[in-house]
């Protein structure tokens, strides 16, 4: 009993950041660019990604506004 209570705690330590990283991607296609995530105690992959995903987000933050702009500036020149 104490070695499968050791297991599933291992188990979703080890997990619990690749949750986190899905909850934030199912937000980021909802249109909040505004998402990032910390994985400062984390090392190895989960911070590499975790990293990679912040300026995935910011990247995408900022092509939503150059999106934003330009259309406005051709509706604006329509009229």
């Amino acid at each position: 009993v104490f070695y499968n209570f050791m297991f599933a705690l291992a188990s979703r330590r080890a997990v619990s950041p690749f949750v986190e990283l899905s909850d934030a991607t199912k937000q980021i296609a909802a249109g909040n660019y505004d998402i990032s995530i910390n994985f400062a105690r984390k090392k190895g992959a989960p911070k590499r990604l975790a990293n990679d995903f912040n300026m995935m987000a910011q990247e995408l933050k900022a092509n939503e506004y150059l999106r934003k702009d330009f259309i406005s500036n051709v509706s604006h020149e329509f009229k």
